[in-house]
């Protein structure tokens, strides 16, 4: 079949009804639509002219940022498929309706920079008209399988009776066509796509474009080169053999089964087609748009936020490679949130350590929403959207909503780390909330901490401290520390954890809940736990929970995981008391398909029917190298496992402390004794030292853990804990030939230690002592320690100091530039007032004319020669002490050799000025020190060049910085060279001295 591309109509359309044919409408007289934009409202807007009783529809488009529809009462109707955040919004109402509307009811939200069309088409008829390519659309107002619905659209033709131009099944071929139609007709309908004839080439079924392949394969196919396809990510993927295509939330396109379905229906494109029967109304208005952040978005120079107002500009300004830093604390008020579930959040966000707080907040009969409501997307990597370096406190209530987290309220393929979240939480049926994020999906959770309380006081699913639900995530290094707690009565929670209510695939490794959870005696649910309410397909290691998990009405709990499916669990404990209804577990309520091994629990189990002391009921489940110490009180119990079947092997309970008389036993757990519990030998096949080591998975150690067995990962007394060391200290001044000693620091008890001192990272041959003295050799460099503690019967733990010592000869404290004095006419002496210098200081002299140096010309007096009659005549005066540095300095003024007449020296220069402002390591200017320099820069309005010098503050174990020096003069140079274009700029780098006011910055100095 011949195919078709859409053409570009030049001239006003119109569209009529929807699914059935109409006639044209007839018009009065003086209609006009006038569209008067901002960048946050279309109040200026207006219709006029129209016929007042009669139902309008209004279609408003923007070239850039997006428009939203907020119900004031105005009566105007809502025809887009969604009023939020979107870039083509579709409206009905009479003529008095919408000119209220478009005054009070419409949010514009403009782009971060740059010009904005709003464009309006109005009509009486119910078509959607795609202002880049002319074209029509409707939806049907049944259902239709795809293969009927192209039938139908085929014989609907645009106009009542019309002969020459007929409708199809929408074709969506470029990335506004998809957009603008999903945004006005909502998603979930048939577009005439489909692979029905060969699976996996996904071709158009109708239109223009009939026959036209854009997809080849699956998720990981490929369109032919130039075609446009916009699948989501890991679509198509023929799940149960899909062979029709549907538009999602996202606007991306999912691959479905038959059934029947509303139509998209298009006009334009086809031989023949004329749409100009059809009268629209139009006006436009472009707006241009100033950022309301500083900087350039760059990592080098990312937009800085320091306040609610240029907060607030984050998602206008957002997009890949964007990055924003967060300069000073932020309190927001009445906040709606960064982003939206069809427009996200995109970029890199650095808190740097501060705090946004946001206090008194409700979210109601919301979904997605938090201090960024919706971040990432599917096709991004996750390391393409970040939020890092953050910490937030925040109070809110949260009622009939979905998704909602005070960080985040939905993420897709993030990145959170160094976070801290404080506050509280008030949930009534509140689904898939947390404390930091609502809804997660392949997002990394790193040293992300939450120290929410939680308070549940109705019917909630899906809960936990820092996560409500959470999909294939990478969680390291993370902990709550926070409570949840369930009041009232009479209601059910349900997949409730101290880190995620619900988790399914991924990694956990490394993470932490200290929380207390508890719930009224008659509220009911199921799998809650310490760390996950429920867990399917999750890997996760070296983790522990150590509150309480009480609620005695609910079913699957367990101290560790509630219900935990077809995963992998190793290395980790619990510790803190279980009670339950049914299936409570000291470390793990129900476990289904899944493999627990060298974990142990040592919390006491109460549980009304059936309970165990490491798991409560095992199904298919696997335990090796586990055991459990902690009382049990249940209605049956077989003493390590509750109930149930699976593989149990070398696995224990001490009978002595969990108290119970088992109803037999799962497959071989076995009772052993306290003293046998403290032996090794008893652990057959179990990897265990005496000590810590880094090769064993256990230890055994009289002072930890009773003496019974804990996971060499956690440490205990066998080891030498960073809270029980601390690392050196130098002391000394810096001097070559000077003593450098140390302050161990606290360390536990008596101590051996050993001494390696290094020079520049670099071990010194021979300096082993508690004491080190540098020679010249070691000038400019850093001297570092790296000590070890030792004691019996404990492994050894090195520390490095705290801090390095500099070795250099020190400046001269008091040194002032030099002056000449004299005329400057030939044959007349010119002498010097030298200034202040320290005491003891030799000096010698270079005379210079024009910045040569005069020969013979080093006596502290020089008497000018006609022969240099108009140069300039400038003296360098160096102070040499010894055992300390040989210093320089320049005349601070310069006389010009004359003659006939007297010369008055003139001032060479200014005072110097020092500023601070610059962060560790950057050369980018903050907003605050540009503003000290434009000033500087305007008080010395006649200087003709000027010095910059980038100051280094000295840091341990960095070498010598001279780029970020010189970085930093030339950045401030720039910003003198914007406002003094034509002035000769020279570059200087220097280390700050210990005890200067300023250690990153810069001094500049102005010459005349």
């Amino acid at each position: 079949m011949k195919i078709f591309s859409k053409s570009l109509l030049s001239t006003f359309v119109g569209l009529t009804l929807a699914a059935g044919t109409l006639s044209v409408p007839a018009h009065a007289a003086g209609e006009v639509v006038s569209i008067e934009a901002t960048a946050t409202s279309l109040s200026g807007s207006s219709l006029s002219g129209f016929d007042t009783g009669k139902t309008l529809y209004i279609i408003l488009t923007t070239s850039a940022g997006s428009l939203t529809w907020q119900d004031q009462g105005s009566g105007t109707q809502i025809v887009s498929g969604n009023a939020s955040n979107v870039s083509t919004l579709w409206l009905s109402g009479t003529q008095d309706q919408l000119n209220s509307a478009l005054l009070n009811e419409i949010t514009v939200t403009g782009p971060c920079t740059g010009n904005m069309t709003i464009s309006a088409s109005v009509s009486e008829y119910k078509y959607l008209k795609n202002p880049v390519n002319g074209h029509l659309y409707t939806i049907s107002d049944l259902g239709y399988s795809l293969e009927a619905g192209i039938a139908y659209a085929e014989t609907l033709p645009l106009i009542e009776n019309g002969t020459d131009t007929f409708g199809y099944v929408a074709t969506l071929t470029d990335e506004q066509e998809n957009s603008f139609v999903t945004d006005g007709l909502g998603y979930g309908s048939w577009i005439s796509a489909t692979d029905t004839n060969v699976e996996g080439e996904w071709r158009w079924a109708a239109g223009p474009e009939e026959g036209l392949l854009f997809w080849t394969g699956e998720g990981d196919g490929q369109a032919p080169e130039g075609v446009y396809a916009n699948w989501g990510g890991g679509e198509p993927n023929n799940s149960n053999n899909e062979d029709y295509l549907e538009v999602r939330p996202d606007k991306k396109w999912n691959d479905i089964g038959p059934g029947d379905r509303r139509l998209i229906i298009e006009w334009g494109g086809m031989p023949g087609d004329d749409l100009s029967s059809v009268v629209f109304f139009e006006d436009s208005d472009t707006v241009t748009i100033v950022s309301a952040i500083d900087g350039e978005g760059t990592e080098q120079d990312p937009y800085l936020v320091s306040n609610q107002a240029e907060f607030s500009a984050i998602g206008s300004c957002a997009g890949l490679n964007v990055y924003f830093q967060q300069d000073q604390d932020i309190t927001l008020t009445g906040f709606e949130g960064v982003g939206s579930e069809n427009s996200p959040f995109i970029g890199h966000y650095l808190g740097d350590g501060y705090q946004i707080t946001q206090t008194g907040l409700t979210y109601e009969n919301v979904n997605r929403r938090g201090i960024f409501n919706s971040i990432g997307k599917w096709e991004y990597e996750r390391s393409q959207t970040t939020i890092a370096e953050l910490d937030i406190t925040a109070d809110a209530s949260y009622l009939n909503v979905w998704g909602v987290g005070l960080l985040v309220g939905e993420s897709f393929n993030s990145e959170l780390r160094d976070i801290q979240v404080d506050g509280s939480i008030v949930l009534n049926n509140a689904n898939t909330s947390a404390g930091v994020v609502g809804r997660a999906w392949n997002t990394n959770f790193l040293n992300v901490t939450s120290s929410v309380e939680l308070e549940i006081q109705s019917n909630v699913s899906s809960v936990g401290g820092i996560s409500g639900e959470n999909s294939s995530p990478y969680m390291e290094n993370s902990k709550f520390d926070g409570k949840i707690t369930a009041v009232n009565s009479g209601y059910g929670v349900y997949s409730l954890g101290g880190i995620s209510g619900h988790i399914d695939g991924g990694e956990v490794r490394n993470t932490r809940s200290t929380a207390d959870i508890s719930a009224a005696a008659d509220i009911s649910g199921y799998s809650w736990g310490g760390l996950f309410g429920s867990a399917f397909g999750i890997s996760l290691s070296r983790s522990e929970a150590t509150g309480t998990v009480l609620a005695p009405n609910v079913d699957r709990i367990g101290g560790l995981l509630g219900g935990f499916y077809w995963g992998n669990l190793s290395e980790s404990k619990s510790s803190g008391a279980v009670s339950g209804n049914n299936s409570a577990g000291g470390l793990v309520g129900e476990a289904y398909g899944s493999n627990i091994s060298d974990t142990y629990s040592s919390g006491a189990v109460t549980s009304t029917n059936g309970g165990g002391a490491l798991v409560g009921y095992m199904d298919c489940a696997n335990i090796y190298r586990s055991y459990a110490y902690g009382k049990v009180v249940a209605g049956y119990s077989r003493a390590l496992v509750g109930d149930g079947c699976g593989s149990v092997q070398n696995s224990y309970w001490i009978g002595s402390l969990v108290e119970v008389v088992p109803s037999g036993t799962v497959d071989q757990e076995v009772s052993i004794t306290t003293s046998d519990a403290q032996v090794k030998e008893t652990f057959v096949d179990w990897n265990i030292a005496d000590y810590m080591d880094e090769e064993s998975t256990w230890v055994i150690c009289e002072s930890s853990n009773s003496g019974y067995p804990t996971l060499q990962y956690f440490g205990g007394d066998c080891l030498l804990k960073n809270n029980e060391t601390s690392a050196p200290t130098l002391l000394g001044s810096g001097a070559p030939n000077g003593l450098i000693t140390v302050d161990h620091g606290n360390w536990a008890g008596e101590m051996d230690f050993t001494y390696v001192w290094k020079a520049d990272g670099e071990v010194i041959d021979g300096a082993t002592r508690s004491t080190f003295v540098p020679s010249m050799y070691y000038l400019d460099k850093d001297i570092s320690l790296e000590l070890t503690g030792s004691k019996s019967g404990y492994k050894a733990v090195t520390r490095e100091s705290t801090n390095y010592i500099y070795i250099s000869i020190p400046s001269l404290s008091n040194k002032t530039e030099p002056l000449i004095v004299g005329s400057g006419k030939a044959g007349v002496r010119l002498t010097v007032n030298k200034g202040n210098w320290d005491a003891g200081v030799t000096f010698t002299y270079v005379w210079k004319a024009d910045g040569q140096a005069i020969s013979g010309a080093t006596s502290s007096t020089f008497t000018p020669g006609e022969d240099l009659e108009g140069q300039q005549i400038t003296l360098d005066i160096t102070g040499t002490k010894e055992g300390y540095r040989t210093e320089t300095l320049n005349s601070g003024n310069s006389v010009t050799v004359s003659v006939e007449a007297v010369v008055t020296p003139s001032v060479k220069r200014t005072v110097t000025k020092a500023f601070a402002g610059f962060t560790a390591h950057s050369w980018t200017v903050p907003a605050s020190l540009k503003a000290k320099i434009k000033a500087l820069t305007k008080s010395h309005s006649s200087a003709t060049s000027v010095l910059c010098t980038g100051i280094v503050k000295h840091e341990s174990g960095l070498s010598r910085q001279s780029g970020v020096g010189f970085n930093r003069a030339k950045a401030a140079c720039a910003e003198i060279l914007k406002i003094k274009p034509g002035i000769k700029v020279t570059y200087a780098w220097k280390y700050a001295a210990k005890g200067d006011a300023v250690q990153r910055g810069v001094t500049i100095r102005f010459n005349k």
